[in-house]
């Protein structure tokens, strides 16, 4: 995720995250907001494939 002047926004920049959340995101691989959008949309989808299987 970019702010307007195209440099990355920090993960505690984002609404509802604080310092002590970034810090736990970061020890299991998530560095940027982007990679955050990204994993929480294949986790979403992988669920919603879940539930269209059984």
């Amino acid at each position: 995720m970019l702010n307007k002047k195209s440099q990355p926004v920090r993960l505690k920049d984002l609404s509802n995250l604080s310092i002590t959340i970034e810090k736990l995101l970061w020890e299991v691989g998530v560095k940027s907001a982007k990679e955050l959008r990204i994993k929480v949309a294949k986790c979403t989808y992988i669920k919603l494939k879940s539930l269209n299987t059984s």
